[in-house]
């Protein structure tokens, strides 16, 4: 059974953050690259492990629902958000910067990736960065800092079939 349009976009997007390298025009390096996993221990605390924080920095996906926008008699027009979590640990001794410019960067390498194609592949109209909120604070993790980066994305499929552009 094929993927929708939503999960192609966002297998496309998974693919595209996992080439944040720190080469070309990319400062940072991602290491790890995943969908949210909602996971807890016997404890029923939230499983890290589940997060791939062993294996600083990690972006997680979080998409949202995808909300109908308009269309025509063929086609369905969608809006999908997606948060995009950059986790890391701020090594003050092997990075001298600022936690702060590090997160900035962050947004700006994940931008940069989302924008080199703004169609993803041809699956969307648009792709437009929306904001992006540093997270200095992250309570279940307290020695972890992070930012989020939303995201829209505006794309079209059948009508009655999701899977179809």
């Amino acid at each position: 059974m094929a993927d929708s349009i939503r999960e192609q976009i966002i297998d496309s997007v998974k693919t595209t953050l996992e080439g944040i390298d720190g080469t070309g025009s990319y400062t940072e390096t991602a290491t790890t690259v995943q969908r949210f996993e909602q996971s807890y221990d016997a404890n029923g605390d939230m499983n890290v492990d589940a997060y791939g924080l062993a294996n600083l920095p990690t972006i997680i996906i979080n998409a949202f629902g995808s909300e109908k926008i308009g269309g025509s008699a063929n086609r369905t027009r969608r809006k999908m958000m997606a948060l995009f979590s950059v986790w890391l640990f701020h090594d003050k001794v092997a990075d001298a910067r600022t936690t702060d410019a590090i997160l900035n960067s962050w947004a700006k390498d994940i931008e940069i990736a989302l924008m080199a194609d703004h169609t993803q592949g041809a699956l969307c109209h648009s792709t437009e960065v929306l904001m992006d909120q540093q997270i200095f604070d992250l309570e279940q993790f307290p020695d972890y800092v992070g930012v989020g980066v939303l995201v829209e994305f505006i794309y079209q499929h059948k009508r009655g079939d999701p899977t179809t552009p």
